[in-house]
């Protein structure tokens, strides 16, 4: 009787899971401020209220368009795989998905002396308007 109930439950959990994956689907949006030097993405989750936002910095040599797969409002996406599961996940527990490529174009790393900051803070203002 305790095998069947477990996997009853592993079986209505693994619907459950299944359920929530074709409710939420990669769609990023892209855009570029500040007299397009500042790259970033985003995506809202598919409920309301948002609980929160989840503000995501790639590492060196890669950009914000690494968590979304290519769409019509992301051409230039290429959605890594762990990179998308990252966002997939944010988005699946209700919070909003930001990702802001470093203006360094060198090697694309986020170095504190060269203006990091100031992208952070002009990319996140312009999610907030």
């Amino acid at each position: 009787m305790w095998r069947q109930l477990s996997i009853l439950l592993l079986l209505t959990t693994f619907a459950s899971i299944r359920g929530q994956q074709d409710e939420v689907k990669l769609v990023g949006q892209y855009l570029r401020i500040e007299n397009e030097s500042i790259e970033m993405v985003y995506q809202l989750p598919p409920v309301s209220p948002i609980k929160g936002v989840l503000a995501l910095f790639h590492g060196c040599s890669h950009r914000a368009t690494d968590f979304w797969p290519a769409s019509d409002s992301c051409k230039k996406c290429i959605g890594l795989p762990v990179e998308r599961t990252i966002a997939l996940a944010a988005l699946r527990r209700g919070l909003a998905v930001l990702a802001i490529s470093s203006s360094n174009s060198e090697h694309k790393c986020w170095i504190p002396h060269q203006g990091a900051s100031d992208d952070v803070g002009e990319g996140t203002g312009a999610f907030r308007g």
